[in-house]
């Protein structure tokens, strides 16, 4: 299964004031990943919403052949749901 919720904001684009606590309400923590690790295996479902503030990552579907075919890139300031 593969996002639930995912909201690309436009470079020089600010939430306003009601957006802003939305997203704050729903990102009570924050956490650190290590680099070269999954966050979460396919198949599985997550409920966690993240505001990626550094860094970036991928999503990606593991082939039958052992190959990554990657579906999406994460970039900051984006928000997902694992």
């Amino acid at each position: 299964m593969w996002p639930l919720l995912v909201v690309i904001t436009p470079p020089g684009l600010q939430y306003g004031t009601r957006e802003e606590a939305l997203i704050d309400k729903l990102t009570v923590r924050s956490a650190r990943f290590a680099a070269n690790r999954p966050l979460v295996s396919e198949g599985e479902v997550e409920t966690d919403l993240y505001r990626i503030s550094k860094g970036w990552a991928y999503r990606y579907h593991a082939t039958t052949s052992g190959c990554r075919q990657i579906l999406d890139f994460l970039l900051p300031g984006e928000i997902v749901v694992l």
